[in-house]
Parts: C-alpha cells; sequence; structure tokens
C-alpha cells in the first residue's frame, strides 16, 4: 500500500507517464522507484521520491510541451531552470502546488517548494574515465553557482580557482550568463553519437553505458501500471548500487526535509517562515560560509583527517591484539576453508572498517572519504583472510572495497589482486546473465568454480543460470548437487532453500508452498522474495481452497498482504469459529476481536473498500458489532445506534446520531449498564468527530464507574486505541513534519507576536493536547490498570524504571514504552 505521499507522488508519476506515451518520448524510472518496482511491484515503504531518466533530446522536448500543459492545469509546475529563473537544481521537477516539501537546501531560494517527481537528463560522453571526470567537475561547479546553501566542489577537493574566478567575474557580467556558460559545457557532446551517459545531477557520479539504457525498453510495475525502465535494469542497479543491490532493502537516507505538507501550499508555508526569517541575510551568510570554505578547503580536511588518525590508532591496536589472540583458530580455519568461522571472528573488525566514517560512500556527504579511506591496520596476512572471507561469504561488494582500502595505503597483495580478478569475471556474468546469453554466463562460472568450487556466490548464480535456462530440465541432477553443497555449508541460506523447493513444487506442491514460506522469511535478497510472491500468487486459489489454518493464512499474509482472496478465507474460517464457540462472555469476545480486526483492516485499505473489492465488510461489521452489543446490553436502541455509527464518517449524521443518545439517555438510571454503553456510544461519536479530549474524559468516567465484565472487553479495547494514539502522535511528531491540523493554530500567534520564543513544533503541539486529556502519567496508568489492561506488577516496574511521579505527563519515551507494554495483549 502506498502512503498519502506516495500517493501524490504516483499521480505525478502517471501524468509524466502518459504526456511522454502521447508525444512519443522515451523515459525509464530508476533508482529506489526501480528498486521498489522489481522488489515489490510498488514504492519502497521508506521511499519518499520518485525517479525518472531522459535522455537530452527528450529531455527538452518534454519541458517544452509539459510546461505548455502545466500553463493549461491546475496546481501542477514544471519547475526547472527553462521554466523559472530562480531554480537552483540542475534537473527538473514535476511538482504538485498544493503541497509542500521544504528542504534545508531550498528554504530561502525561488524554487517550486511542493512534493515532486525529480527528472534527470543524460549527457553524452565519450569515454567512460576522462570525459566522465571532466563532466562531473564542471557539472560539480555549475550546480555550486545554481545553489549557495550546498557545497558540491569541496569534498571533491576541485573547483577552487574555477569558482572563486566567476564569483569574481559575476561583479561584471550578469550570473544568468555565466551559468548559460557552463551549462555548453555539460552538452557538449550531446550531438555526438556517444558510448555513455551522465546524469545531470552531482549526489549520482555515475556513467552509464549507452547499451544498458537503450530505448527504456524494458516494463516493470508499479501499483499495477505499467512503466517503462532500463534496457538493462539489473545492470543499472548494479551500477548505481554495487553487484549486491538486491540486497538493497531501503533507500538510503539522505532526507533533509524540514516541512513537508500533503494539503497547505508552500507559497503560505514559506510567506509564514518569512516572519522569522531575513532570507536576505541568511543569503549572504551562506555566500560568506561558501566562500571561505572554497579558500580553507585543504586545512579544513586535514584537521578532519589528523583527528580521525589519532582516533584510529587505539583502535588498531586493540583490533591487533584481539587476532593475534585467536592466531590459531583463524589458521586452521583458513586451512579447513571454514569460512562461516572466520565470518564470526573477523565480525567486529569487519563492522568497524565497512563504516561510512571510515571508507565513505559515493555520496556528496561521505565522498571525500571514499577518495581518503582509512584503514584500521593489522597485520597483511589477517587482512587477506578478511578479503578472502568477505569474497566467499556472499559479500563480493565489500571485498572489493577492502582491496581498495588497502591499496590506498599499501602495495596489493598476490590473494587480493587474485580476488580482484575473479570479482570482474563474476561481475560480468552478471551482465551476461541480464542479457539473457545464460550460456555464456554458465561457462564463466564454470571456470570460477572450478578454482573456488565452495563459493557461495558461484553457487548461487550458476543454480539461477540452470534454472532459468531453457535446459534446466537436462540438469536436475547437477542443480540438487549444488544445492545440497550450499546448503551444507549455509543451512538456513534462504536462496538456496527457494531454489530447492521450486524442484519440489510439481511432485508436493504444499511442502514445497511451506518450503518458500521459510524461505521467504530467511532471505533479505528481493529478487528472492519476489519470486516467491509470485509463486505464491500462482497457487494461492488452490492453497486456500480447503486450508482450516487460520496460522497459515495469517503467515501468507506477511508475505501477500493485499491479497483479499486471503482476507476473505479468513473471514470465512473467524466466522465458523465464532459459531462453534460456547459460552456468552467468550462469544462477545471473539465478536468483538472479529469486528476490531475489520474496522482496522477497514483503515488500512480503506481506499480498497471504498472500490468494493470487499464489498460485504461494511455489512459483515455493521452485523457483528450488532451482535456483540445486543450480548451486553439487550437494548435494541442502544444495538441498532452501534452498529451506525461503526460505518459512519458524515459529520452532520454523527451530530443527529450524538443528539440521539442524549435524549435517550434521560430515561436511563445513571450508573445501569445501558447508561455507561451509552456512554462509550458518545466517547465513539466525539472521537469521530474530532473532539478528542471530550471524547478521552467520558471514557474515563465509564473506566471507573463500570462493573459489568462483557462492558470491560469494550473498554479495554478502546483504551488500546488510546496508546496507539498518543504513540502515534508523540513519535512521529518528533520528525519535523508540519501537520495542518494545527496551522491556524500556531500561524495567528507566530504572526501577531513575531517571538521565536513563541514558536510551537509539531511535538509540542501534540504533548500539550495529550496534557490536557490526562494530565498525569500516573493517573492513566491507574486507570487502565483498574479495568485489567495491565497488572498492578506491571504498572508497578513501569513507575520504577521510569521514574515516574503525581507531576510526569506524557513524552515520547513514556508513550513508546507503554505501547510496547501493552501491543502484544490479548483481549
Amino acid at each position: 500500500m502506498l502512503t498519502q505521499h506516495q500517493e501524490i507522488l504516483y499521480q505525478l508519476l502517471i501524468e509524466i507517464a502518459d504526456i511522454c506515451t502521447e508525444h512519443n518520448i522515451s523515459y525509464g524510472i530508476g533508482s529506489d522507484t526501480l528498486l521498489g518496482a522489481i522488489s515489490i511491484n510498488s514504492m519502497l515503504p521508506e521511499s519518499h521520491t520518485i525517479s525518472v531518466y531522459m535522455k537530452s533530446n527528450d529531455y527538452y522536448k518534454f519541458i517544452e510541451i509539459c510546461s505548455k500543459k502545466c500553463e493549461r492545469t491546475n496546481h501542477r509546475f514544471l519547475d526547472c531552470r527553462e521554466t523559472n529563473e530562480f531554480c537552483t537544481n540542475s534537473f527538473a521537477r514535476y511538482v504538485n502546488t498544493k503541497t509542500t516539501l521544504i528542504d534545508k537546501h531550498n528554504l530561502i531560494t525561488g524554487d517550486k517548494a511542493g512534493i515532486g517527481v525529480d527528472i534527470y537528463c543524460l549527457d553524452n560522453v565519450r569515454n567512460h574515465k576522462n570525459d566522465a571526470e571532466h563532466y562531473y567537475k564542471k557539472l560539480r561547479l555549475y550546480c555550486d553557482f545554481l545553489n549557495n546553501s550546498k557545497n558540491y566542489s569541496i569534498p571533491y577537493e576541485d573547483n577552487k580557482f574555477s569558482y572563486l574566478f566567476n564569483k569574481a567575474k559575476g561583479k561584471v557580467v550578469s550570473k544568468e550568463s555565466i551559468l548559460q556558460s557552463l551549462e555548453s559545457n555539460l552538452e557538449k557532446f550531446n550531438n555526438y553519437n556517444c558510448n555513455f551517459y551522465m546524469v545531470r545531477e552531482p549526489s549520482l557520479p555515475v556513467c552509464i553505458p549507452k547499451k544498458i539504457v537503450g530505448s527504456f525498453n524494458s516494463i516493470v510495475t508499479i501499483a499495477g501500471r505499467k512503466f517503462r525502465t532500463f534496457e538493462n535494469p539489473y545492470s543499472y542497479l548494479s551500477i548505481i548500487y554495487g553487484e549486491e543491490w538486491m540486497y538493497q532493502n531501503s533507500p538510503k537516507n539522505t532526507d533533509d526535509t524540514l516541512i513537508l505538507n500533503k494539503k497547505t501550499t508552500y507559497e503560505n508555508i514559506k510567506s509564514e517562515l518569512y516572519n522569522f526569517i531575513d532570507k536576505d541575510d541568511l543569503d549572504k551568510k551562506y555566500n560568506s560560509k561558501k566562500n571561505f570554505d572554497f579558500l580553507t578547503e585543504k586545512q579544513g580536511l586535514k584537521v578532519q583527517d589528523f583527528r580521525s588518525k589519532i582516533e584510529l590508532i587505539g583502535k588498531s591496536l586493540e583490533d591487533h591484539n584481539f587476532l593475534r589472540s585467536k592466531n590459531d583458530e583463524i589458521e586452521k580455519s583458513i586451512e579447513e576453508e571454514n569460512y562461516n568461522k572466520l565470518s564470526e571472528i573477523f565480525s567486529e573488525y569487519i563492522k568497524n572498517q565497512s563504516s561510512k566514517k571510515l571508507i565513505g560512500s559515493k555520496d556528496l556527504d561521505n565522498i571525500y572519504r571514499y577518495h581518503h579511506p582509512l584503514l584500521i591496520k593489522i597485520d597483511p596476512e589477517y587482512y587477506e583472510a578478511v578479503v578472502l572471507t568477505l569474497f566467499h561469504t556472499s559479500r563480493i561488494d565489500k571485498a572489493k572495497r577492502f582491496i581498495q582500502v588497502y591499496s590506498y595505503h599499501f602495495k596489493k597483495t598476490i590473494v587480493m589482486k587474485v580476488v580482484e580478478e575473479n570479482i570482474f569475471h563474476y561481475k560480468k556474468a552478471l551482465v551476461l546473465i541480464d542479457e539473457n546469453k545464460f550460456d555464456r554466463a554458465i561457462t564463466l562460472l564454470d571456470k570460477l568454480l572450478k578454482k573456488y568450487p565452495k563459493n557461495i556466490s558461484f553457487i548461487k548464480l550458476k543454480i539461477y543460470c540452470l534454472l532459468k535456462s531453457f535446459f534446466a530440465d537436462d540438469h536436475t541432477v547437477e542443480i540438487k548437487g549444488l544445492i545440497n553443497l550450499g546448503l551444507e555449508m549455509f543451512p538456513n541460506d534462504g536462496d538456496l532453500l527457494k531454489y530447492q523447493n521450486e524442484l519440489l513444487i510439481n511432485d508436493d506442491l504444499e511442502k514445497a508452498i511451506l518450503g518458500y514460506i521459510d524461505a521467504y522469511f530467511k532471505t533479505d535478497n528481493i529478487i528472492t522474495k519476489r519470486e516467491i510472491r509470485y509463486t505464491l500468487d500462482k497457487h494461492l486459489d488452490t492453497l486456500i481452497k480447503d486450508t482450516h489454518n487460520i496460522d497459515f493464512l495469517d503467515r501468507l499474509l506477511l508475505i501477500l498482504n493485499d491479497d483479499f482472496r486471503l482476507y476473505n478465507k479468513k473471514f470465512q474460517l473467524m466466522n465458523n469459529e465464532i459459531e462453534q464457540t460456547e459460552g456468552r462472555e467468550r462469544k462477545a469476545k471473539k465478536q468483538y476481536d472479529f469486528v476490531y480486526y475489520l474496522v482496522n483492516l477497514r483503515y488500512k485499505y480503506k481506499e480498497k473498500f471504498a472500490q468494493n473489492i470487499f464489498s460485504k465488510t461494511e455489512t459483515t461489521i455493521s452485523q457483528w458489532y450488532h451482535n456483540i452489543v445486543k450480548g451486553i446490553c439487550n437494548n435494541e436502541f442502544i444495538t441498532c445506534v452501534s452498529a451506525e455509527i461503526i460505518n459512519c464518517t458524515d459529520f452532520n449524521k454523527l451530530s443527529m446520531i450524538l443528539d440521539n443518545i442524549d435524549s435517550h439517555m434521560v430515561n436511563l438510571d445513571i450508573g445501569d449498564i445501558n447508561y455507561l454503553y451509552c456512554l462509550i456510544l458518545k466517547s465513539h461519536v466525539l472521537r469521530k468527530i474530532g473532539e478528542f479530549q471530550k471524547s478521552s474524559k467520558i471514557l474515563i468516567q465509564v473506566a471507573k464507574e463500570n462493573k459489568d465484565p462483557y462492558l470491560t472487553i469494550v473498554i479495554k479495547k478502546d483504551f488500546l486505541g488510546e496508546i496507539n494514539c498518543i504513540y502515534r502522535e508523540l513519535t512521529s511528531s518528533t520528525e519535523h513534519i508540519y501537520d495542518s491540523s494545527f496551522d491556524s493554530k500556531i500561524s495567528a500567534k507566530k504572526i501577531n507576536e513575531k517571538e521565536k520564543s513563541d514558536e510551537k513544533t509539531v511535538y509540542d503541539f501534540y504533548t500539550d493536547r495529550i496534557k490536557g486529556i490526562y494530565p498525569s502519567v500516573l493517573n492513566f496508568l491507574e486507570i487502565i490498570t483498574k479495568v485489567g489492561l495491565i497488572t498492578v506488577q506491571q504498572r508497578n516496574d513501569f513507575v520504577k524504571d521510569l521514574s515516574i511521579d503525581e507531576s510526569s505527563t506524557f513524552n515520547k519515551e513514556t508513550a513508546e514504552t507503554l505501547y510496547n507494554l501493552t501491543s502484544q495483549i490479548q483481549i
């Protein structure tokens, strides 16, 4: 399921794809967007961007067509240098102008700061090395001029004199003419037939071969819709993320977002912010700091290096002594080729040496350290053993990087040179597989396996090739032998378990499916996970036809979590279970569990319910809630109103229901179960119309007065909902997300008083709101202890562990601890 933010991005992507299709423009999705499409046919849960790539001719054609279309379309803008003279990006962004996405680099700029899709231009270069290096050097200089708030060249230690010269030149000629001159350097080969493309974005310093891009003819699916991508998508992802890209489960966290709002325009939010920010003064400070950084870059980087090297001395001595103490084990493991054991011994060293602080990465923040890596020094024979361990335990990329780091400080050993050569052949095999040349890939892998018969990466890749090739049936015995060899070394390897069950599926479907489910949770390989999901989906109707096992369905739902065939079957089994349950109280509990599950499910998949994909849900919820209430209070008015509330979202209708409840309560005895249940109904209605404080206070009143065991079930569930709400508000609001629900509450205060000391964060707002409902954590604990949600011992431990007293109010820590304490409760 897409988040609300992702749904906005997804709609923008559809519009881009439609424009490209209509006007014969080639495009391809990439980066995290492609990773999500290949792994889960959707966007990765943590992804907050969509990336689209176009060749330069198509890029400018798209700008021309899309910018005209935006003039005729509400709330859309194509933000780029050609349409906005104040744009500070080297790429285009197709923006929803009704929304806000402000980061620290466009806080004071003229960019259209709404949620948008990034569209990158691919420029031609002639060769992989010299032209590529020259291109990105010019691109960094260009981007340094575009945006004062970010440093592009300093981490690379270049463009110092060019930048300062052009800055001085800017006092004589316009900034625009300087930018046009720099831009022409980036486009000088675009009319030539070249073999490589460069991405016009300095944070993506990659050179992509022309054959990988092709004409963007490959197709992937995102949320049910097909989109175009690179000709050889796997090879592209290898360039972006490395050869082990299939283990890249989530995007790198480079989010500089300060303000994100899906309903308020960025113009409104920026105008409010500028009451407290002197943007001209801030721009001058950015400019001065950038000039100073360029002038002192060498000294600053040297000081940084000196400090890091001092810190390394102690670490090197510590690791050296530890490995010396394990010398006999290391030698024995090398002799036996026991790389599992070596992996355990070297685990701490590998973890420390892999940190970005020591070896950097190819993103802008860590690129200096990437080109100037630091080494925790140990004996050369131990370091060789570390490289071999990585090489033989499916960490090929890391082995290559460790060799690069070593060669920066010392001369490569013969062992390292041999490993590096075989890594090159392994990468060549991956490219051949991406081009569907399985026979050639198998020949290459046979040579590698002859040298390293127990290398798990080579074993798994050959199994994959054999299974995907046209002659798989002729090699069943060989495939089984390779699988067994791999499982002897790595018995819990999910990829190997998946291959094992792939051979079994035609003979014993049930056993194979159980094996597939087990394999799914034992691998991080997104390709393996995708193929398992495909197989389960293919056989799902057969699987669920005769099953009576809810636990089995729940395991399938963890993998196919939006397949309504599974939910339908689960509802059927839950219904049967309820009908077979004896005893009024036990039956009421199971019925309430069922309704609670359905309501949460409906909230999670509200769009799908709205499209009647599961049309019986509304009726089912109402029917079972009706039965529960009837079992508790046997009052026809309350029974009907309860069922009506649970599906009602209309404000006016809810207000009428509230009046009807008040009228009905006049004739009831205070403290009677029907009276108390009416109070609970009032609490539910008030929460639905946004009166959280009144709703919670009524719930507290009922909890104090209730003595009925059946009504306690409802109260416990409601308090679990309260705890979940408190936890969600206080933990999510600490991420600086600007929420529209309190825009009006703080804007007047800020604009009228104009004092920074009176600014409120989202966290402050939620803390104050919860404090108004539950002024004391201790008091809240007493209530949920009284209704039996937690035990007296749990309450006492909670108070002791967090030093709770009468004055303690809810904060992030107390909310998180209470949520963890109650999240596993089964009522």
